[in-house]
Order: structure tokens, then sequence, then C-alpha cells
């Protein structure tokens, strides 16, 4: 099997160590996923690296037949946050794409992190996850996409968020998370 890695040309600075093992993790977890189908000989991965974010794309050269949405929810990253932004494209008889987008530049809060004893380590992982998106400053619909679930789902976690955290906003949630920071 080949493996092809190019760092983007437009790239403009260098990915913090923390950001790359990420990135690292997913590549790893997206040829992993991609290697249950027949046929593939071959990956190319780019790695685009911003002032703000991680882009890393894994494609293939197989049949493109795998089902989306399932690998968009196969993607485990071993306890590290998920990406922001998961796109998965299967196009049959060209093969499939994976593109992960990470913010980088800003911690997210992880429940491996946490004591058990903090306040915040009531939320489970998703709600971990929208916080961080919250936190930013980020409305449902953009919350949603970045996440693969509809803005009803956004909307249950943000309420269910509000209630463990005993506050009223979503700035208020923020707050709690920044003081975590």
């Amino acid at each position: 099997m080949r493996i092809d890695y190019l760092l983007d040309s437009k790239s403009v600075s260098t990915v913090d160590r923390r950001a790359a093992g990420t990135a690292g993790r997913f590549v790893t977890q997206a040829i992993y996923l991609l290697c249950t189908q027949p046929r593939v000989r071959r990956f190319h991965v780019t790695w685009y690296v911003g002032t703000t974010q991680l882009i890393v794309t894994v494609r293939d050269d197989g049949p493109g037949e795998l089902d989306e949405h399932w690998l968009r929810n196969e993607i485990d990253l071993g306890g590290l946050p998920r990406p922001d932004r998961t796109d998965v494209r299967c196009t049959p008889r060209w093969g499939t794409e994976i593109v992960m987008t990470h913010t980088i530049g800003q911690q997210t809060l992880s429940r491996a992190q946490l004591p058990r004893e903090h306040p915040l380590a009531i939320l489970n992982e998703r709600e971990c996850d929208v916080l961080n998106i919250v936190a930013r400053g980020e409305r449902n619909r953009s919350i949603a996409e970045k996440l693969g679930i509809s803005e009803n789902t956004v909307r249950f976690h943000v309420a269910n968020i509000l209630k463990k955290l005993n506050v009223t906003s979503r700035q208020e949630a923020a707050a709690k998370l920044i003081d975590v920071r």
C-alpha cells in the first residue's frame, strides 16, 4: 500500500504538538477505516496549516462505496477532541475523501483533562464538544454542521449543558469554560 503525504504550499505556519497529534490520529483512523473496502492501493494525505485552522485531507483510490454517515461516526481519535468539522465524500469508481478541519491556537475542554470533582466533569463528551464550539460564539446551525448532527440535537445538548451547569445563558456556560482554561 502506498501513502503520499503533501504539505499544502499555501500553509502559513507551523502546527503545535497537540494539533499535530490530533491530525496524526485522524490520518491513522481515516486510513484504517478506508482499508475496510477492497482494492485500495494508495492514499493521498494533504495537510494545510493556517493561522487558526489545520485541514487534513485523506483520499483513497478505492471503489468509493462506503457509507458517508458511517464513516463520519466511526472516526475515533482515542480521547482527543473530535475535529471541528469532518466532511466525507464517497464517489463510486473514484474513491473516498475525508476532510478534517481542526481549530488550532485555542485550548478545548476534554473530560479526560478534568478532575472528577470539577464542576464541568458532569458534562458528557458530546456536551463538551458542543460547549467548546458555543464558547467560540457559533450558532446552532454552524455547530450542527461541524459535529454532523441536527440543529434539534444541538438545542438538546445546549439545554442539557445549561441545566447541568445551573446557568441561564450560553454566555454564562462559555464563561465557565473560560474559567477552566
